[in-house]
């Protein structure tokens, strides 16, 4: 009985690939065409399975993130092997690459039991599809030489019930996290432990591929936390790592015209794939709900009698591609592939909308089609009628519901003898529409057919707005259309309109526009005649920057022949203290002649110990500087947050910052700057009493020449980010708002700069620069002394932002932003730009 066993089946194990139904490579999409059977999950787009053949057995066998899953591991081995050894050609689809987390292996090894042929094919897996649309790529020589990937999900009876997450901690620059939102608290936590930065940059980037992704980035310690407010869950990817830092620059698919937009598309399930390619191309959803069935007339007899006289008639006119599509399919079936029964120099064709180019499957002569301008039954039937065709032909009892009744115009013009039904209309699902646009995020709904070309066009004239509302596509399109072709005499409105409006401004014996209305004349003083020229414009310029009011922050790090790039401030570095030495030299070249540092220890405890060491990095750069440029001013950052593990600018006491130990702290670490040979010491903790303490420790200790430039007014700003991440400063827990001013609060900060002028400070500053212009321009008229302004790190990266985008000229913005610090009454500008803009600066 051997002959009578069927032969074994194969079963493909393909990757489907993150999401994006086009990620698929080309074998995969190829198996699934020949498939009898797909096996799939419920991370599998379902797009794909519209690639294998309708007849084939399509079974879902769940298993989407951590929902209770359809049928258990094993029971979905079993199911391969059985359907194999029926005979039938097997696709398991599985989300993201069979191999990487997928249990393929597994499938794989249930096939070699069961003696079943199988093959792998390879899909892109989130690890790495999943980041690149979120704009973090796994790998960067700037940032990232290694990568690990682990699942945050791990079975607990196999291998090991503990994946060892404190070796993981620093094993590589990047660590990927796959299947962990469930377990995310616990897994940062144990991170933390194993000694990974609480500031480390992590993202976690929920749908990726799809329209619906969303991404939070956060500090390793803050994640859990804004991914609770996000409301993310599965299916995600975690990653944590520096790459993270390149997103603000390399995001790409949110950008895209219709990102996060739902479109319900309900044309016939044939005809609906170009539409949701050209709308995924936009960064769309295309929700595909058939409200429709078009199918062939179910008696052709009329068409066959037609087509059996078709030398009787002097034209046929279509009235859509898809009465094209079936009259040719029935001319196929019956024998006449073209119409040459009929008589070239009598047989016309004509067509309106989209129907010419299907038409010319007939052959013959070639198609008329209606003008532009009519493209419709009635334009179809006057085309004919002005090419002098004596009969016209039209469908009709096949017409769609609604369609328009055939023309008056064309009965007056000749007989109709055949009104052929060309297609017929099945039953409309409403459910599943209903249900999609009861969704959350809402539908936007095209009601025909839109080609790629006109569906570019309409979102570059008008996006879809407040989505969950309806759209007829005919209207959508239509409002482009109007607004491109305005009336003849829109034109001379316009210029009419034009005309009134310089009228009314500027009437007069010499002004446009003076009939019939009362003249005016110009004033006698006219501002402009003083801007004239370049020349005049410098002689009167009230407010000028200049090289010496310039301050540059730098940042320094552990090691030797460091020059590392801080990727959210464009051209902005760290250096260790033998580069750090090199640039100084090439900033006193440039004309600036002070300097700020901020140190970055290797080592960080809850205390900050190398914020006062004898050998710490500031202490060690001022030695240097001093050395190599003894002329030049050197300030330092006083301040804890650098230095703490925990970030915060003080000792913590009782889950707090404590002002007075802190304020010790902070007196020994300026007392060290001094010793150094800083010039300038800069307490920026916003601690009460500590410009008094620096001051007496400084005088106690031979150093009464030392400056004291106290951060005075210092708020609790959204605009030091980039700086934290330079600085490796954020908080691990809280925020700093306890201790840092109130944004809202005006004299308030008048009475910060008072206390801290009373007790010894030399200089007054207001941090951040631009927001608080105000609060500038009132020290400067209340207190005698020097002042000084921080454009902070957000203020300088937007403007750097902006400029690299092309919207804004980045030359001018940051030039006018400095001259507005100073207009306010800065003596001097702490500025990331200070070398760039020197060079703009007359010497």
């Amino acid at each position: 009985m051997t002959g009578d066993r069927r032969p074994l089946g194969r079963v493909w194990l393909v990757g489907a690939g993150p999401g994006d139904p086009d990620l698929i490579t080309l074998r995969g999409a190829a198996a699934l065409r020949d498939a009898d059977a797909v096996v799939y999950d419920a991370l599998a787009s379902p797009e794909l399975l519209e690639l294998a053949s309708p007849e084939a057995e399509r079974i879902n066998v769940g298993k989407r993130g951590h929902e209770e899953i359809t049928r258990s591991q094993d029971d979905i081995n079993a199911l391969l092997v059985r359907l194999a050894r029926e005979g039938k050609k097997v696709v398991r689809l599985k989300g993201g690459d069979p191999f990487v987390f997928g249990r393929g292996g597994e499938e794989a090894t249930a096939c070699v039991e069961a003696g079943v042929e199988f093959e792998v094919i390879p899909g892109i897996s989130s690890v790495i599809g999943a980041l690149a649309y979120a704009g973090i790529p796994i790998t960067d020589r700037r940032h990232s030489a290694s990568f690990s990937v682990v699942t945050g999900h791990k079975d607990p009876t196999r291998v090991s019930k503990e994946t060892r997450w404190k070796e993981l901690a620093t094993a590589s620059d990047t660590l990927v996290i796959l299947m962990g939102m469930r377990n995310l608290e616990s897994i940062v936590e144990r991170l933390l432990g194993g000694g990974c930065p609480a500031s480390k940059p992590a993202a976690a980037v929920m749908n990726g591929t799809l329209p619906n992704q969303q991404v939070v980035i956060a500090p390793l310690a803050e994640l859990v936390e804004k991914v609770r407010a996000a409301k993310l869950g599965a299916p995600s990817a975690v990653v944590v790592g520096n790459v993270v830092r390149l997103r603000d620059s390399l995001a790409w698919f949110e950008k895209r015209s219709l990102f996060g937009s739902r479109v319900l598309v309900t044309r016939a399930a044939d005809q609906s794939g170009e539409i949701a390619r050209a709308l995924r191309e936009l960064g769309a959803e295309a929700v595909l709900i058939p409200m429709i069935r078009l199918a062939p007339p179910a008696d052709a007899s009329e068409i066959d009698a037609a087509l059996g006289q078709l030398a009787g008639y002097d034209a046929l006119l279509f009235t859509s591609a898809n009465a094209v599509r079936f009259f040719s399919a029935r001319a196929a079936e019956i024998g006449l592939s073209s119409f040459e029964a009929a008589p070239p120099d009598r047989l016309r064709r004509a067509d309106h909308g989209r129907c010419g180019a299907e038409s010319g499957v007939f052959g013959g002569t070639g198609a008329r089609r209606s003008p532009r301008r009519r493209r419709s039954a009635r334009g179809g039937l006057e085309a004919l009628a002005a090419a002098g065709s004596a009969l016209s032909a039209a469908p009709g009892r096949g017409r769609a519901p609604g369609a328009g009744r055939r023309p008056a115009r064309g009965r007056r013009r000749g007989r109709c003898r055949h009104r052929l039904p060309d297609r017929r209309r099945g039953g409309r699902r409403r459910g599943p529409a209903r249900a999609t646009l009861r969704a959350p995020t809402g539908c936007a709904h095209l009601h025909e057919s839109v080609d790629r070309r006109e569906l570019r066009g309409a979102v570059g004239r008008r996006e879809l707005e407040g989505r969950g509302r309806l759209y007829d596509c005919r209207d959508w399109l239509g409002d482009r259309r109007r607004a491109k072709t305005p009336g003849p005499r829109a034109g001379c409105r316009a210029r009419r309109a034009d005309h009134a409006a310089v009228g009314r401004g500027f009437g007069g014996p010499h002004g446009p526009c003076t009939r019939g209305r009362r003249a005016m004349r110009y004033p006698i003083t006219r501002m402009r005649r003083l801007r004239g020229s370049e020349r005049l414009r410098g002689m009167l310029r009230e407010t000028r920057l200049s090289r010496d009011e310039l301050i540059l922050p730098l940042f320094i790090v552990e090691g030797s022949g460091v020059r590392e790039p801080v990727v959210s401030m464009p051209g902005v570095l760290r250096y260790s203290v033998d580069k750090v030495v090199e640039e100084v030299k090439r900033v006193r070249d440039a004309g600036i002649h002070a300097v700020i540092l901020f140190g970055i220890p290797e080592i960080k405890d809850a205390r900050g110990s190398g914020a006062d060491a004898v050998d710490g990095i500031v202490q060690r750069a001022v030695e240097a500087i001093k050395a190599a440029e003894p002329d030049l001013c050197v300030m330092t950052d006083v301040c804890l947050c650098e230095y703490t593990d925990h970030g915060h600018c003080g000792i913590i006491v009782d889950k707090d910052v404590g002002n007075d130990p802190s304020v010790e702290r902070l007196a020994l670490t300026a007392l060290s700057h001094a010793r150094a040979g800083a010039d300038i010491v800069a307490p920026s903790d916003m601690m009460d009493g500590r410009v008094a303490a620096i001051r007496a420790a400084l005088d106690g200790n031979d150093f009464p020449n030392v400056a004291i430039l106290s951060y005075a007014a210092k708020f609790a700003s959204a605009y030091y980010g980039p700086f934290r991440d330079a600085a490796e400063s954020t908080p691990q827990f809280g925020d700093r708002r306890s201790y840092q001013m109130d944004p809202p609060n005006r004299r308030e900060a008048m009475r910060e700069m008072r206390l801290d002028l009373e007790e010894g400070a030399d200089a007054l500053m207001v941090k951040p620069a631009l927001p608080y212009l105000d609060l500038l321009a009132d020290a400067r008229r209340e207190f005698d002394l020097p002042l000084a302004a921080y454009q902070v790190s957000g203020e300088y990266a937007m403007i750097k932002a902006a400029a690299e985008r092309g919207w804004i000229d980045g030359e001018r913005a940051m030039d006018e932003a400095l001259i507005s610090i100073k207009r306010a009454g800065a003596n001097w500008i702490v500025t990331y730009a200070a070398v760039e803009v020197a060079g703009r600066l007359k010497p």
